[in-house]
């Protein structure tokens, strides 16, 4: 399966985005402004420089004998610039970056003072794109996550809840979200104000339903609820 985010940033390249191919071109994408957010210092990159290199969490792999060690912070390959420049995946940043970034969308687009992304243009990310309003299950089956994925649409960049009933999980409809391999989630709910970011760093995402459980205890916390 292709990541459709790296379709999109070829396009930007052949299209002669400033800068040129490779790492230059994701400049012009949203993610990278996040360094012009107050009190966002840690600049967003493919790489992690060295002196900051213990902010990277080890990643571990399930096994049957238990957790093995996959990442190690110390001399993890994030320490370096890649030899293929993904569009779809490989930033570097901090959770502090994340949350910055993740308000902003909340906020529609801005974040104390600094705008983003436009009001029209993030509503356009965040509605379901697959044909004929179809859910993710009904277009492919999931080979790496622990999630069904029912009753949710895709956008551009984001997975999008559509029917809260047919996920058979606690959320509301129109949050948007995505999940990492590791483990790792987050997902924005307009509708209740609330934003979440988990980085746990646990090969592979099946190993455990914990954002399942995540999301059932966040949700249950809720008792003022907006809807």
């Amino acid at each position: 399966m292709t990541d459709p985010t790296d379709p999109r940033t070829r396009v930007l390249e052949a299209a002669g985005a400033p800068g040129g191919p490779g790492e230059d071109v994701l400049i012009i994408l949203p993610v990278r402004n996040l360094v012009l957010f107050p009190g966002v210092v840690v600049p967003v990159g493919i790489s992690r420089p060295k002196t900051i290199a213990g902010a990277k969490e080890a990643v571990r792999t399930e096994r049957k004998v238990g957790l093995t060690l996959q990442d190690d912070p110390a001399n993890s390959s994030f320490l370096s610039p890649p030899a293929f420049i993904s569009g779809g995946g490989g930033l570097c940043s901090t959770a502090a970056d994340y949350l910055a970034f993740c308000r902003a969308l909340l906020n529609g687009g801005e974040l104390e003072g600094v705008r983003l992304i436009g009001p029209k243009t993030l509503a356009l990310m965040t509605s379901n794109h697959l044909p004929g309003g179809r859910t993710l299950p009904e277009m492919s089956r999931s080979l790496f996550s622990e999630a069904t994925y029912n009753g949710i649409g895709f956008g551009l960049g984001f997975s999008v809840t559509l029917d809260p009933a047919r996920t058979l999980i606690p959320g509301s409809r129109g949050e948007y979200a995505w999940g990492g391999v590791a483990t790792t989630s987050f997902w924005v709910d307009p509708a209740e104000e609330l934003i979440a970011i988990f980085m746990t760093q646990v090969l592979p995402s099946t190993a455990y339903p914990i954002r399942r459980e995540l999301r059932t205890m966040i949700y249950a916390g809720i008792t003022d609820s907006n809807l």
